[in-house]
């Protein structure tokens, strides 16, 4: 009789949790629905939005299956982007032709809160050290 081996990846891990989809389209839409609230009261993207970022990046980082933590490291950076590429295009913008508004816009809009995007990230990572630490 053969004996069986058990390696690392035959450990089981929490069915419970946001799957790694599910934690790019969650966060993407908390910071589209804050950013959106910010433009449609002040016509620009400011604080709201940034905290949306953070409220939906803790959220999903405390959620997450463990095997799929690593979609909140890149959830705060790409919800960002799609949020200013969708919903900031409603943001006012001066000058210059359509192109270049766009270029601007999206320019603007991830170097303006870069900060907020690594802050976020930043906390993703704490997040995930301590959960480790706590299973």
């Amino acid at each position: 009789m053969a004996s069986e081996q058990v390696t690392a990846t035959d450990r089981p891990t929490s069915g419970e949790g946001l799957k790694y989809a599910q934690v790019i389209g969650l966060c993407t839409i908390i910071v589209a629905v804050a950013m959106a609230c910010n433009v449609a009261f002040n016509h620009r993207i400011g604080i709201v939005a940034d905290l949306g970022l953070v409220i939906a990046t803790v959220f999903v980082a405390l959620r997450v299956r463990s095997a799929d933590f690593l979609a909140t490291f890149w959830a705060p950076a790409i919800a960002w982007f799609i949020s200013v590429i969708t919903v900031g295009q409603f943001a006012k913008n001066s000058g210059g032709s359509w192109k270049v508004q766009q270029a601007f816009l999206l320019v603007y809009g991830l170097g303006s809160h870069f900060l907020w995007i690594l802050g976020t990230t930043v906390v993703a990572v704490v997040i995930h050290y301590f959960r480790g630490r706590t299973t």
